[in-house]
């Protein structure tokens, strides 16, 4: 086999390993000193949902994530987007998560948030 294709099915399978690492595109710390993970759902509407920190697709009952602890508020607003979304696994197993604040402007929660 080509030596200069092995090496780019090397990076190309480098890269997907490396971005699929992090589920969010940007964070940021509310009020209360706690960081959220966000993407962007849209650029022209300026929306946004809340994230994992890491991708998470599937769980087991003896997983446990740390990436939400304690009482969470979401911001309606964070970094000039609206937050309308709560996404996929977001929450899921956050053993140490007590509380969640979701503002008005979260019109949908999604499976297994």
């Amino acid at each position: 086999m080509n030596t200069n294709l092995l090496k780019s099915i090397f990076l190309l399978v480098a890269l997907s390993v490396a971005t699929n690492l992090f589920a969010y595109d940007f964070n940021a710390v509310n009020a209360d000193g706690v960081t959220i993970y966000y993407n962007i759902l849209s650029e022209t509407d300026k929306t946004c949902e809340v994230t994992a920190k890491e991708m998470r697709t599937v769980y087991s009952t003896g997983d446990y994530f740390d990436d939400y602890v304690g009482d969470v508020v979401i911001p309606s607003i964070v970094n000039g987007y609206r937050v309308t979304q709560i996404g996929r696994f977001a929450f899921a197993c956050c053993g140490g998560l007590t509380s969640v604040t979701i503002p008005y402007s979260v019109t949908s929660i999604l499976n297994n948030a």
